[in-house]
């Protein structure tokens, strides 16, 4: 009777545990992005092509932690983002030249050299800004400021779906039923 009752114990605790753990090992979800550098993201695309995100980010911006804080932790959006795209950081302020798809960037505006060469014209440059590129590297678009959840799930499944290769934005938003309820 005793050793039942043991039994049923460490049972029910087990169980407890799978159970506290479920999402994180058993669905796959994490807590976290996974971010990259700009190295590891040309490696990573060999291996596993993948849509990519640069983040343009001040580490003294306000809306920039905030974005980070409570939209990139969104367990809906961390899982979105870490199963179909690859997300870089790049400092505004950086001016040191990288390469970049195989090109020697340099910086031309007085910012990151990504800035100088993905968002020529566009002055002034709002953060947090999100830079979205196909698994070829060639820019499809960008999103300035900072985004809500709703809107930011909205941006990723549209380019993440591969939509934009099929209908405009504003026709995509009248049919789009995200999970984030705001």
């Amino acid at each position: 009777m005793n050793s039942q009752k043991n039994f049923n114990i460490k049972l029910t605790i087990l169980l407890l545990i799978v159970y506290a753990g479920k999402c994180n090992f058993c669905v796959g979800q994490t807590n976290t992005v996974q971010w990259l550098t700009l190295q590891e993201l040309e490696i990573a695309q060999i291996k596993k092509p993948k849509k990519v995100i640069i983040e343009i980010y001040s580490k003294d911006c306000e809306w920039c932690k905030k974005f980070e804080r409570e939209v990139l932790a969104n367990p809906i959006i961390t899982n979105y983002i870490n199963l179909n795209f690859y997300l870089v950081k790049a400092e505004l302020y950086d001016k040191k030249p990288i390469t970049f798809n195989s090109k020697k960037l340099l910086s031309t505006n007085g910012f990151h050299p990504i800035t100088a060469e993905y968002l020529k014209g566009q002055v002034p440059i709002s953060l947090p800004t999100q830079i979205f590129f196909d698994e070829k590297f060639t820019i499809l678009n960008f999103l300035k400021g900072y985004n809500t959840p709703k809107n930011f799930e909205s941006a990723l499944h549209y380019f993440g779906g591969n939509h934009y290769q099929k209908q405009g934005w504003n026709e995509f938003l009248k049919g789009f039923q995200g999970q984030i309820i705001e």
